[in-house]
């Protein structure tokens, strides 16, 4: 089946709206994101799939660098599918970079099928399952499993309990239920400034909650990057190496599996790292299905999960934080899988830069 890729940046801004579907402008950075690095999801895609991009030409030239390892496929725009007759996209499968109403109704406008995609009520659930509260019980099911774990977050709704935690753990981070990292995260000390009280209070406004962490002397950061199939199926894709300015992506490490296994095993034995893949596993399944095999909400969940974690510095040692976020969409880390395996091991590293208005991808 033919499948059509939207890289749609703006994803978890959307989430982050109370009224969804409402079609939200995204912020510039997005916008230019989208514009930039539309092609991004060619990496993932086969032999005449379709790339949806904003414009066709831009992404035939930003996509240039990277040519000889990308598959064949057709740049296609909105106005484009809108164009062409329903039996040509009868059977197109879509897969945006994370499903919610404002891509589905875009979708929906242009002629897709919207038997192949998910409904509203699915998106309600899908959302819920985005709320940075929605992974306590699992972090919480790992740590207390395994000793060489740690991890702790709470949900608190109110400024008096932010407060509380902050003294309690001498400092904190502070994160909106949705958000893109970089946007809705803050990292604090024992007291609030103006600025970071001002931002508690709106999201605490607008979202009713906020999610409280401690703040962890990071030594690396990873992923597991899963894709939930039919019948509870969620393979393990493979580990995303990859680093941070503060809150915000930066770039990953391209390496064979068994290199960044090893990285891992120095701090953490294969075991441990099995079980915890096998609890995440076992949780996607779960989630990923309501208990009927021909739940609509199955469809939903068809698609790449990542779920990030970090190596840190504890005063017994290094130790692992096992779920420091669950995301319900594609990630980067994603994307760099794809990559190398494209490129042949070429390149040992992928990165975002931004320059003169613009962003690039880098393989270096």
């Amino acid at each position: 089946m033919t499948k059509l890729y939207v890289f749609n940046p703006e994803h978890d801004l959307v989430l982050a709206e109370e009224k969804q579907g409402r079609g939200m402008t995204p912020p510039r950075a997005a916008r230019l994101l989208r514009r930039d690095l539309g092609f991004l999801p060619a990496f993932m895609a086969m032999d005449g799939d379709w790339v949806m991009v904003d414009d066709a030409e831009v992404a035939r030239q930003t996509s240039a660098p990277f040519a000889q390892f990308l598959p064949d496929v057709r740049w296609v725009t909105p106005k484009g599918v809108e164009r062409m007759p329903e039996r040509e996209k009868l059977h197109v499968e879509c897969c945006p970079w994370g499903w919610d109403e404002d891509v589905r109704n875009q979708l929906l406008r242009i002629g897709m099928n919207e038997y192949l995609m998910p409904s509203q009520g699915d998106l309600v659930k899908w959302r819920r399952l985005s709320h940075r509260a929605t992974s306590i019980g699992l972090l919480d099911e790992i740590v207390k499993a395994h000793p060489l774990t740690v991890g702790e977050r709470i949900e608190a709704t109110s400024l008096d309990e932010v407060r509380e935690l902050m003294r309690q753990w001498h400092g904190a981070v502070v994160k909106a239920p949705w958000s893109s990292s970089g946007r809705g995260v803050r990292f604090v000390g024992e007291t609030l400034s103006d600025n970071e009280e001002g931002f508690i209070r709106r999201v605490l406004e607008q979202q009713q909650s906020v999610v409280v962490e401690p703040h962890y002397d990071c030594v690396l950061n990873f992923a597991l990057e899963f894709f939930v199939r039919e019948r509870r199926t969620v393979p393990l894709e493979g580990i995303s190496v990859f680093s941070n300015a503060g809150s915000a992506y930066t770039g990953n490490l391209l390496a064979p599996e068994k290199e960044k296994q090893a990285m891992l095993e120095k701090h953490v034995d294969a075991l441990t790292m099995l079980d915890i893949s096998y609890r995440i596993h076992r949780w996607l399944g779960n989630v990923a299905c309501d208990g009927t095999t021909a739940s609509p909400f199955l469809r939903v969940l068809r698609g790449p999960v990542g779920v990030d974690m970090m190596l840190v510095r504890t005063a017994e040692g290094i130790r692992i934080h096992p779920c420091v976020e669950v995301n319900f969409r594609c990630t980067m880390g994603h994307v760099a899988l794809h990559v190398h395996q494209r490129t042949g091991g070429q390149f040992r590293s992928m990165a975002i830069k931004y320059e003169d208005n613009r962003y690039s991808l880098v393989l270096k």
